[in-house]
């Protein structure tokens, strides 16, 4: 198993599209950290998320799921663990702060849920960027590009196909990263909270917002 400590963040989680899912979802995220901490690591005395929380967070089953949160996602804990120690910021004198090597902060969280996005075995259509319709309008379109007789002679075309497939395609990152948020969110037992993923307001890059836009 195999996940970059620096290319993931640079190729897939520093990007427009991922920032809208996260910025939409912060809130929802928040709140459910608080609930978790509050309805089970506070029992425990721990007022912060730890790495033992995020494996019994996996081992539990979400709102309308049949299987626990790490089999949906279809990962193993080695992929969890790995997942959780790449998102982690700097410790400066690890040897004497070595209790902050197994807390996760809000803003690790983030990366993290990216993290397991990115390692997570999700198909299909679903989350946010493209309605199912689209998806299939695309696909179709996509058999007309194809020479007849010639479809193993293209590795760029076969690979357009395998993308634009509705039920065998890996979904793009910020889908992942929509689901996944949807996922760990539905964990949260408490009726009066309700908590589910927010889709982003926008829906193209020319919508969306940057720290390096001019005012």
């Amino acid at each position: 198993m195999k996940q970059t400590w620096h290319g993931i963040r640079s190729r897939d989680i520093w990007t427009l599209e991922v920032h809208d899912v996260l910025e939409a979802n912060q809130d929802g995220i928040k709140k459910f950290v608080e609930w978790w901490i509050q309805t089970y690591s506070s029992k425990e005395g721990r007022k912060v998320l730890q790495l033992k929380d995020i494996k019994e967070m996996f081992a539990m089953v979400p709102r309308g799921e049949e299987k626990t949160l790490k089999e949906v996602l279809g990962l193993v804990e080695a992929g969890i663990i790995l997942s959780f120690a790449n998102a982690k910021f700097l410790v400066i004198d690890e040897m004497t702060h070595a209790n902050q090597l197994m807390t996760m902060k809000v803003d690790e969280l983030y990366e993290f849920i990216c993290r397991i996005a990115d390692l997570a075995k999700l198909t299909g259509v679903g989350g946010w960027t493209t309605p199912p319709n689209e998806e299939a309008e695309a696909h179709s379109d996509m058999e007309d590009v194809i020479p007849e007789g010639n479809e193993d002679n293209s590795a760029s075309v076969m690979k357009t196909t395998a993308i634009q497939e509705p039920m065998g395609q890996q979904m793009l990152i910020q889908d992942k990263v929509f689901n996944v948020i949807d996922l760990l969110l539905r964990l949260c037992k408490d009726p009066g909270l309700n908590l589910r993923a927010v889709k982003p307001n926008r829906q193209g890059l020319a919508d969306s917002e940057s720290d390096y836009d001019s005012d």
